[in-house]
Formats: C-alpha cells, structure tokens, sequence
C-alpha cells in the first residue's frame, strides 16, 4: 500500500493542494535538510527558504535553480543515482509560486527523488502530515475498522 500517495490524495480531496504552496515547499525544504548535498544546493535550499518567507525573490530562485540543473547537466535523467536525485530533490524546492501548476505532479516526483536519496517513506509520510495538518490526517474507515497507516 502506498501511504505517501493516499494521503497526498487525501489532501488534494480536501482542497488543501488549492493553495497549498507554501506547505508544500516547507516539506520539502524540511525533507531536503535532511539529505547529504553538496554546498551549492544547500544554498539554494535556504534561498527557497526564503523565497517562502518572501524575503526573496522569483529572480533569485531562477539563478540557483539554474546553478542546480547545470550541477547534473547530462546526468538529469539518471533517477537511481542517489547524488542526483537528491539534486533532482532540491530543485523541486526552486520553482515560484505562479509556475507550480500541479503540486500532486510534483510532490509525487520529489518523493521518488527523496527516497533514492536515502529518506525513509515513513519521514516523507510523517513530514507531509505535519506540512498540511487537518487535510492530511488518515481517514477513518466507516465502518469502525481501524484508519489507514
């Protein structure tokens, strides 16, 4: 059974997705702290950081992304490569808030990255439950069974 992907449905079902930017960037800025990267992307970590505390702008976040994708320039497309995946990781971090159309879209490719690079599925799940609170909370089966994971 995949958690991860139930519960980001169950968040998308109750509308947390809607305008659910800023958690979803929390999440990942937090799961991405916790992966072995390379200086350059730490930094651009903590310009998405501030990019979602608005002390940073669009323009500073396009120069860092570039910086990340050229660090894996011919090497993008190697998912099972932990080094960049986790780079691959980070740059989900580094898109502004008028370009992330599809946060399930993205979520669900930045767990994939998060897992290759050594993040356990049960810290993603408990990340993403602490990011979007009520909406992410497991449902509870009708008929008094025990709720999902």
């Amino acid at each position: 059974m995949d958690y991860f992907a139930d519960t980001l449905n169950d968040i998308e079902m109750a509308g947390g997705l809607t305008n659910g930017f800023d958690n979803a960037s929390r999440f990942m800025i937090e799961v991405c702290n916790k992966i072995a990267l390379p200086e350059h992307a730490k930094e651009s970590l903590k310009v998405a950081a501030r990019y979602v505390k608005n002390e940073a702008s669009a323009e500073d976040l396009e120069t860092v992304l570039v910086r990340c994708w050229q660090s894996i320039d011919g090497r993008t497309s190697e998912f099972t490569d932990p080094k960049v995946a986790a780079i691959r990781a980070v740059i989900c971090t580094l898109y502004p808030r008028d370009r992330q159309s599809d946060l399930f879209t993205t979520l669900g490719f930045f767990r994939d990255c998060a897992v290759t690079s050594g993040i356990s599925s049960d810290d993603l799940l408990a990340g993403l439950r602490r990011a979007f609170g009520v909406a992410a909370q497991p449902a509870v089966v009708a008929d008094g069974a025990s709720p999902r994971r």
